[in-house]
């Protein structure tokens, strides 16, 4: 029966594997033909390809019969054929237009100048239709037209692409620390530059976003200057700050790091005001805040609103203590004066999960009538360790091994082995806690079950009434150990623990008049020419942290994850931050993570993948402190889209975490 069951999921997965194939085969074939601009090009049967396509694919997520997903999927294909035979005559007649597009759409022409890209594609689209109506008499001088539309397109977006990433005056300001240290220049050249970047996007004529480039140019050089003079006279200041930034201040000691950029700040305004002395003064207590910041991020200080026993990532530890074991399935009663030691050797490979190499000794005593017995051991067991949230000072764990014993007895039962020893194995499950004394000290205290091979261990020959871990009649008994772990390896401090060390969750130690008065002075006066109220929006549109969506919902933008991974990439943190700082200020809150994914890849792979990936955010929660039974977690593949996935950019926006509130 075994066997047959083994070979109908197996046959079941076969199956499963190469109805993936086949949707996974078909799927390529679109993109193919998208590839030549198909969805213009053969604009109707492209669309009923995508048609039969969704068909199969919802009949096959609903469980319908198998050839009806298969119908769908040859509909498809045939379309798809017809289409490819079609693009042959078609790309011939535009092929200028459609090596264009191409370009332009590597340009990432959708972002960067979705206006212009619009146009484009409404162009190429009237173009088609004319062509297929048989009105071919201007056609050349209509494709000359589109491709200068495609080739604006392309040159406005790398215009853009370098402005953002590569233009030198503004790679010039970030790097001076203009930010902090002329923040006048900085933020009106900022400004400036955010206009430019949003004209190209609508589509201006270039001469008006040239205008605010040049602009924007002078401003950001003007700031470099004044950050250069700064450094060369108080280069102390800016090194202090490169080595706190190098230990991870503005992570392991956020606190303390924002109150020394807020004093640099000061110190950088009053420096551009030419308040030369009062510049001096906001420098050296900058200074001093960023050194404080270096200590606390490299452990050299402690916190007082963390518990900081700095765990690491890996770590080698040793053990020692008591033990009291008791008989818990055997054919004697149980008693009192059990007693032992155990002395481990543990290495822990993550924050989650140890191997330990466990010796103990233990005398184990117990009765039946008059008879009473006494059982001596000794084992060696090789235990794996889950520690659920490492980062706490009270950290529970579970544990489950096998092991070798041997035991004799204090005296033979008259119907009992002759043998005066055996050696024999045993399987081990147990549960304890870790409780942090210290930085490298801990107090441990375990629970553990043991099932040897045989029923032996009490001295008397035959089963007994009892059962072991996996069934059977074995003796089995327990033991219980409090001792000792010092860690005296350590790897590289742990990040799991420590991203949100100095930070109250109340936010108390925010200064945030001082912060109001800080932007104020940045400030500068408004102009007829710049739309503020445009620019906060774009910003607001595109910032990197959690933006609520009415009451219910809460989109986790920034989080993202490394290719068909579950793995959080680092940018991923802050928002997660933001996240537990919301959730430790409303702890009866009650949330559902949903993990979403684009549409690249089968429907079972995608809900598998955002199932995991909504796992993976409820762990780290869980390891900041939100309790789990706050925390539930769903899956929905790409069934959710919020936006295109014909394109990278809208693929993108739907490989997203979503918070719904529940309460």
């Amino acid at each position: 029966m075994k066997i047959l069951l083994v070979l109908f999921v197996a046959f079941g997965f076969v199956v499963s594997e190469a109805q993936e194939k086949l949707f996974d085969g078909v799927e390529s074939s679109i993109k193919e033909a998208e590839n030549q601009s198909a969805n213009i090009l053969c604009a109707k049967d492209y669309e009923d390809a995508l048609e039969h396509y969704t068909k199969a694919k919802t009949y096959f997520k609903d469980g319908n019969a198998i050839e009806e997903v298969q119908n769908e999927l040859n509909e498809t294909s045939q379309i798809i054929t017809v289409i490819n035979t079609s693009l042959v005559d078609r790309v011939k007649v535009f092929n200028l237009i459609v090596n264009a597009r191409k370009d332009a759409i590597s340009a990432r022409g959708e972002k960067y100048t979705p206006v212009l890209f619009s146009i484009a594609e409404n162009e190429f689209k009237n173009v088609v239709s004319d062509y297929s109506d048989g009105d071919v008499e201007n056609i050349t001088s209509s494709i000359q037209k589109i491709v200068l539309s495609y080739d604006k397109v392309k040159n406005y977006s790398n215009y853009a692409d370098s402005l953002i990433y590569r233009w030198q005056p503004f790679q010039d300001a970030v790097s001076s620390l203009a930010n902090l240290l002329s923040p006048t220049e900085y933020t009106e050249g900022l400004l400036k530059f955010n206009n430019a970047v949003e004209n190209l996007a609508e589509g201006d004529e270039k001469n008006i976003t040239d205008g605010f480039i040049i602009n924007a140019g002078v401003l950001f050089n003007n700031a470099t200057s004044n950050s250069k003079t700064f450094t060369s006279k108080y280069p102390d200041v800016i090194q202090i700050r490169k080595e706190a930034q190098t230990e991870g201040a503005e992570t392991y000691a956020a606190s303390l790091w924002t109150e020394a950029e807020e004093t640099l700040a000061d110190a950088g305004l009053a420096f551009e005001n030419n308040e030369y002395e009062k510049g001096r003064e906001k420098a050296i207590e900058a200074k001093e805040k960023y050194l404080s910041a270096k200590n606390l991020a490299s452990g050299k200080e402690s916190n007082s609103e963390s518990e900081n026993f700095s765990l690491s990532r890996n770590s080698w530890s040793f053990g020692f203590g008591f033990s009291y074991p008791r008989f818990i399935s055997s054919n004697l009663t149980p008693s009192e004066g059990g007693y032992g030691g155990f002395l481990s050797l543990q290495r822990n490979f993550t924050e989650h999960v140890g191997l330990r190499l466990l010796g103990n000794y233990i005398h184990m005593e117990g009765k039946i009538g008059s008879f009473k017995q006494g059982t001596n051991l000794l084992s060696g067991n090789l235990d794996l360790l889950y520690y659920f949230v490492p980062c706490e000072s009270v950290s529970p764990f579970i544990s489950i091994g096998v092991g070798s014993i041997y035991y004799t007895f204090n005296q033979k039962f008259p119907e009992g082995s002759n043998k005066k020893y055996f050696l024999e194995y045993q399987l081990n499950f147990g549960f304890g806690v870790e409780w942090t004394l210290g930085k490298d000290w801990k107090l441990k205290s375990e629970l553990d079950y043991h099932t040897p091979t045989n029923s032996n261990l009490d001295g008397i020959a035959g089963p007994n009434p009892g059962a072991g871990i996996l069934g059977g009649s074995s003796d089995t008994y327990m033991s219980f150990d409090i001792g000792l772990v010092y860690y005296f390896a350590k790897g590289e401090r742990s990040r799991l623990c420590d991203l949100y060390t100095g930070i109250s969750t109340q936010g108390s130690n925010i200064n945030y008049d001082k912060i109001e008065g800080i932007v104020k002075k940045y400030q500068s006066k408004p102009s007829d020419t710049v739309d503020y109220a445009k620019i906060d929006e774009i910003v607001k549109k595109y910032r990197g942290s959690i933006v609520a969506s009415g009451r219910e919902n809460l989109i986790l933008v920034g989080v993202n994850f490394e290719f068909n991974s579950t793995r959080l990439n680092p940018e991923s943190y802050p928002t997660l931050n933001d996240a537990v700082q919301i959730l430790m200020q409303n702890p009866a809150l009650k949330v559902e993570i949903q993990g979403h994914t684009d549409n690249i890849g089968s429907d079972s792979k995608n809900l598998n993948l955002s199932i995991a990936r909504a796992d993976t955010i409820k762990e780290y929660l869980i390891s900041k402190g939100v309790e789990s039974n706050r925390l539930s977690t769903v899956g929905f593949g790409s069934k959710k889209p919020v936006s295109d996935n014909k394109t990278e950019y809208g693929r993108s926006l739907n490989r997203r975490i979503e918070f719904k509130i529940l309460n």
